[in-house]
């Protein structure tokens, strides 16, 4: 059976250092690979997506101007429980 990892951020640096962590899961025939955005910096993340060819499973769209933590995290695991 094979496990599930979520692979979850939203700003170019955090793609850039996902990178070699993504493209390692993906080798491994027991796991399935799920890529989360948030979508804080969409156009910049969005251009790394498509440098390192890694296709976002699954777009969260959370973000709002000057949204306070806490509110992102309880919309954050609201739409998370829905998915998961």
């Amino acid at each position: 059976m094979k496990k599930n990892v979520f692979l979850v951020f939203g700003t170019r640096p955090e793609a850039i250092k996902m990178y070699p962590v993504y493209k390692a899961l993906k080798k491994r025939k027991n796991i399935n690979v799920k890529v989360v955005i948030t979508s804080q910096h969409q156009e910049m993340l969005k251009q790394v997506l498509e440098i390192f060819n890694i296709p976002a499973d699954y777009d969260l769209n959370v973000m709002e101007f000057l949204l306070p933590l806490r509110v992102f995290m309880r919309k954050y695991l609201l739409v998370m429980w829905k998915q998961v």
